[in-house]
């Protein structure tokens, strides 16, 4: 066994010596790829490591008995087991070449020695060849000292030789004798297969155990400062002492592991820089206090983008024609039959003052929520009209095949009109059902809302026309005011406002935090008209304020306002234009097609366009499905009007959903969005 380990000890430390030569002769690892720095020798500094090792155990043995033990083997000779060791240790370089090193280790060392006997046996009479077989099984646990000396062969390949002093911690055997030949028959004396079994601790073992170590490794850096390094390794230790005295019983163990070691020597790091002398005392100075600076400057660009030379702001007025579709629903609440209170309702007396005239200034919500006295109305004054009122439900929850309560809607709607408006029974007929005929998505919350509705059909279409009325509206130029804000605090900015007011009163407010932008724009719209439409000017400032709360402003601005009045384009003969606004209600959910109603209106504003007329027709949808979906509904819509009023060069626009017309929380103010608007600009001159 001894010589088996030399040679294998020999075989690693000659491909030890060939890979070094090839590394020399190529000036770098090929196989390992490793970098400059980590081919380089380890330095002589001392380390710390810890290890695990295990491998097989040889037993070498040339004895019958174990002490006391009963045993009727003829000889064992041999046997194998395993050796595992656990262990700290310690090295100290001398120089680059060699080191005292220092181990504390755990062993477990195991063996089984076997042995077989043939045998002529007598069973039932008759004699037959047989088979003994003797099985000694131990196990030793020892601490153990480990001094050694390492010679550095060549880059961090080492070898070592050294002592193996070991103290027994515990030892233990199993001994049994087996009949194994015949193989199903025959017994010992016993009427066993089995004889002489016994289990103990190993007798007249010694407590100081004496060995030689024999080891190669070879240290691989882990860390660019080579500090800590990763050694596989590969020891042979031969023990001196036999395993119990007086017998010849030897181990001889071969393990293969890997240490973990780190440098014990710690980077120093330099001393402090002493300190400069202190300056030379120079007098105090007053402190310098910046003042806080605002200032902001505007110009004006027209539609172009262009720079214009004055600086004013005009606001023209246009003669308007707006035509406002009504949709013929009612809606209810959740298992209600009560009409809802957003819709207008009067008393008998108010009833017979109410004129068309006076709902002129709503706009298409405002005047669908006085649908119910729109329609009273009517009726009142076309007794020859019926009006079909059919009342619905959701048809799911509580109001599942809930016809009654359908009817119950449909006889609100019907009380009201007979008892506010007088209007006759036997003008009104009740119909009751389930979901709608054209009912929307059951599986939308907004379709659930939708389906509970009352539907107003009346014999003759006049009843439910669009309101048609003409008016005078103020518009502003197509212009952009750009800003140039600049200001200066001590604390630095901490937010910042450009207020536009008219006569105190805010216009526009925009804020922003921290930094101020280079330029800010603002382009005035129809709503911001409302707020200065009698003003003869506007007013800008730049409010500005600190971390610390405090404030400063800019110096006021003026921008002018200039208005062109109807009057004021006749009296100087100045060309205008007349703006009619048109809008086309009851698109289905998800749907493009035209239906009866929009043919009708659409007839009508064809009538309306003119020789040079420029049409803007822009689709829109609610807010239920895909957004880019909801796009392409809205362009599909304006372009199938336009088709319709044949305009090739009308101008499409597909707003989707991206501009709500209305509350889309309302099941009235989604369908108001189902909808086309078509704006028709014509050139008016006045004479």
């Amino acid at each position: 066994m001894a010589r088996i380990v030399l040679s294998l000890i020999s075989i690693i430390i000659l491909n030890g010596f060939l890979y070094a030569s090839v590394e020399d002769s190529l000036g770098s690892s090929t196989p390992l790829r490793l970098t400059e720095t980590q081919l380089k020798v380890k330095e002589s500094e001392p380390e710390a490591g810890i290890s695990f090792n295990y491998g097989p155990s040889i037993h070498s043995a040339k004895f019958i008995k174990l002490g006391n033990v009963p045993m009727c083997c003829p000889k064992f000779n041999g046997g194998t087991g395993g050796a595992l060791s656990i262990g700290i240790n310690y090295h100290y370089p001398f120089d680059s070449l060699l080191s005292l090193n220092a181990g504390l280790n755990y062993n477990y060392i195991s063996g089984e020695l076997t042995q077989q006997e043939a045998i002529n046996l007598v069973i039932d009479g008759k004699s037959e060849k047989g088979k003994f077989e003797y099985i000694l099984a131990s196990k030793l646990h020892l601490i153990s000292l480990t001094p050694s000396v390492g010679y550095n062969l060549f880059k961090n390949f080492t070898v070592y030789a050294g002592l193996n002093l070991g103290f027994l911690l515990g030892s233990h055997y199993d001994y049994v004798e087996n009949l194994t030949e015949p193989a199903n028959r025959g017994t010992f004396n016993n009427g066993k297969r089995t004889r002489n079994e016994s289990d103990s601790i190993i007798p007249y073992t010694k407590s100081f155990h004496t060995g030689l170590n024999i080891g190669l490794g070879y240290s691989l850096p882990l860390d660019k400062k080579n500090k800590w390094h990763l050694e596989p390794q590969v020891i042979y230790t031969y023990d001196f002492m036999p395993v119990s005295s007086g017998l010849s019983w030897h181990i001889h163990t071969l393990r293969f592991g890997l240490e973990l070691k780190r440098s014990m020597v710690y980077e120093v790091p330099p001393p402090p820089v002493p300190p400069l002398p202190p300056p030379e005392p120079k007098e105090p100075q007053q402190p310098v206090i910046e003042k806080p600076s605002v200032d902001i400057t505007v110009i004006q660009l027209d539609s172009n983008n262009v720079e214009k030379k004055k600086l004013d702001l005009k606001i023209e007025d246009y003669v308007t024609l707006n035509l406002r579709p009504l949709l013929n629903y009612i809606f209810f609440d959740e298992n209600s039959a009560e009409i809802p209170d957003k819709y207008i309702k009067l008393t008998s007396g108010e009833a017979n003052e109410f004129n068309i005239n006076s709902l002129h200034h709503l706009d298409a919500l405002g005047t669908y929520y006085q649908l119910l006295n729109l329609v009273g109305k009517k009726l009142r004054d076309n007794p020859e009209i019926k009006i079909k009122l059919t009342g619905t439900n959701s048809d799911e929850g509580d109001e599942y095949h809930n016809k009654n309560l359908s009817r119950q809607r449909a006889e609100a709607v019907g009380d009201y009109l007979m008892q506010v408006w007088d209007i006759p029974k036997k003008q009104i007929i009740i119909k009751a059902r389930n979901l709608p005929d054209d009912y929307s998505n059951p599986k939308e919350p907004g379709g659930i809302q939708e389906n509970r509705r009352v539907e107003i059909v009346p014999s003759d279409n006049s009843i439910l026309e669009p309101l048609l009325t003409l008016d005078t509206i103020s518009l502003p130029e197509k212009t952009k005011f750009r800003f140039y804000p600049k200001a200066t605090l001590p604390e630095g900015i901490s937010k910042w406002s450009l207020n536009i007011e008219s006569r105190g009163n805010p216009v526009k407010i925009i804020n922003g935090k921290a930094s101020l932008p280079n330029y800010i724009d603002w382009s005035p719209v129809k709503e911001d008209i409302q707020k200065f439409a009698k003003s003869s000017e506007l007013t800008f400032t730049l409010n500005v304020e600190d971390s610390l709360g405090n404030a400063a402003q800019s110096v006021q601005m003026k921008i002018p306002v200039e208005k062109i009045t109807l009057e004021k384009k006749k009296k100087e003969g100045l060309t205008g234009k007349d703006i009619d606004y048109y809008s086309l209600i009851l698109f289905d959910f998800g749907k493009t097609n035209l239906l009866k109603e929009h043919l009708k209106m659409l007839n009508y504003i064809k009538q309306q366009i003119k020789p040079g007329s420029k049409v803007i027709i822009t689709g829109y949808t609610d807010n239920i499905g895909d957004v880019e979906v909801n796009k392409k509904i809205s362009v599909q819509r304006a372009k199938q009007a336009a088709k319709t009023l044949d305009i090739p060069d009308a101008v499409i626009v597909g707003s989707g959903e991206s501009n709500l017309l209305y509350d889309n929380s309302l099941p009235e103010g989604r369908f108001y969005c189902r909808t086309v608007n078509i704006t028709v600009e014509t050139p008016v001159e006045n004479k």
